[in-house]
């Protein structure tokens, strides 16, 4: 214990004894004397000269005299001071293990980034046993303040007021600051004695004696925050114990920045669809209004535009095609007479016989679209869909004279709308055909339409869900 023999011999019993002790073992020593007890084992701590803790193993006997009365006592006592380190940093080491581990399952399981903050501040707690954890966050403010993000155990109303902050002033210097500001980790092994702990007494009322604060790093190694740790033990936080929970801050710091990472990430992506379903909108409704422009130089064929549309993708939903392919076919017929701009307004209005070159123009309005709409960036082939419409399965179509399966199903359906929309309503060359005499031109004429697509345009008629 470092002293003297005349130094002992001056001492009490209680004086040698660490205080929590000394009330067992002054209590034990007069069993002893008075011969209630004739033996006594304990594991028993002494305090040195210089303040250290001393562990040891005391076995003490009483020799009676030869009247039975106790006369002396015989003690051993054995030092295992470092058998006790060893147990104790082993059992440090293994809560902090144990913490780590249960961070690491928290990483893998947290779905956001405060779902993962709860579940560390609980894993250390649960899992490690200490006292008190939380993670406060910096802020860049002219303050330099510290929020407190996540906190779990039985006394987190500490954290509430402790108005920490990482700047060089007062409430800077304590070691939730001084990590941050640094990027170091700071242990504080007594916080009745540290100078720069400024919350002792809210602490020691809590029965916190140890603490320890380990920065949460991004990328550049700069702190963004701080995960402290508390413990009721004094001189907690050894080398191995350090190390250990050094890791955990290091996955911790790496699970939030990916969790960031991440919700950024979906972030993008929401706006980024938001942004295409305004565009995709912009689209159609510029669509629309380009069949708009044919028929307000054609008042006959208003409305032949979306007539065909729905006729369309009435015949696209029967056949069973799929949503992206229905979407497509929609979009080109709302703009597959849109060639008809350059055709005169006089020769689309004649309400005569046309002649042949007046028809050779009336025919070029299928190219003239596709050369209209090539360089518009739909997600389709809408140039090519909108210059095959009048192209027939037997080759006699125009422009391009194609033959079966030369021509886009898209293309196809389109055909056979076309012809039952317009034969179905009023030209300014003749009055309408109606509904019968459109369904008897495709039924009768099975060399030039797509058979399939006659086939569910039939199946339509037959459930008169086509409404012209």
């Amino acid at each position: 214990l470092g002293y003297t023999r005349e130094e002992r011999l001056a001492l009490t019993l209680a004086a040698i004894t660490h205080p929590d002790e000394v009330g067992r073992d002054v209590d034990a020593l007069l069993q002893l004397r008075r011969g209630d007890i004739k033996d006594h084992y304990v594991e028993k701590r002494y305090v040195a000269k210089d303040g250290a803790t001393v562990w040891t193993n005391v076995a003490a006997t009483v020799a009676l005299d030869s009247s039975g009365n106790p006369d002396y006592m015989v003690t051993i006592i054995e030092d295992i001071t470092d058998r006790k380190l060893a147990e104790e940093g082993l059992a440090r080491t293994t809560r902090a293990l144990k913490a780590l581990s249960g961070v690491n399952e928290a990483l893998v399981r947290a779905r956001n980034e405060d779902e993962l903050l709860t579940s560390v501040c609980e894993a250390i707690l649960r899992d490690g046993g200490y006292a008190l954890a939380w993670v406060g966050y910096a802020a860049h403010d002219d303050a330099k303040s510290v929020f407190p993000v996540s906190v779990s155990g039985d006394n987190a109303d500490y954290v509430d007021d402790l108005g920490i902050t990482w700047g060089e002033g007062p409430t800077g210097m304590g070691p939730v600051g001084r990590s941050i500001r640094e990027s170091n980790l700071v242990v504080t092994r007594d916080i009745a004695t540290d100078p720069g702990f400024a919350s002792k007494e809210a602490a020691s009322a809590r029965g916190f004696q140890s603490a320890m604060s380990l920065p949460l790093l991004d990328p550049n190694g700069l702190a963004f925050g701080c995960l402290s740790i508390y413990s009721f033990e004094s001189e907690a936080f050894d080398a191995d114990e350090v190390a250990l929970l050094s890791e955990l801050a290091g996955d911790l710091s790496y699970g939030i920045e990916t969790l960031k990472a991440r919700e950024l990430r979906i972030q993008v992506d929401r706006d980024l669809a938001a942004t295409n379903l305004r565009l995709e909108g912009v689209l159609r409704s510029v669509t629309q209004t380009m069949g708009k422009i044919v028929e307000t130089r054609d008042p006959y064929t208003q409305g032949h535009e979306e007539g065909v549309a729905s006729l369309s993708k009435l015949i696209a939903q029967e056949i069973g095609l799929p949503e992206d392919d229905i979407e497509a076919i929609e979009i080109a017929a709302l703009v597959h007479d849109i060639g008809k701009l350059s055709v005169p307004a006089e020769i689309l209005n004649k309400p005569g016989k046309l002649s042949a070159i007046e028809f050779a123009l009336i025919k070029e309005h299928s190219q003239t679209g596709y050369d209209i709409l090539k360089d518009i960036d739909y997600d389709w082939p809408i140039a090519d869909i909108v210059v095959q419409h009048h192209e027939r399965m037997d080759g006699s179509g125009y422009p391009n004279g194609l033959v079966g399966e030369d021509i886009l199903m898209a293309a196809r359906i389109i055909a056979v709308a076309d012809v039952v929309e317009a034969m179905a309503s009023h030209r300014p060359y003749r009055s309408a055909l109606g509904l019968e005499a459109a369904i008897a031109e495709i039924r009768d004429n099975p060399d030039k339409f797509d058979g399939d697509v006659v086939v569910a345009c039939l199946r339509l008629h037959e459930a008169e869900r086509i409404a012209l």
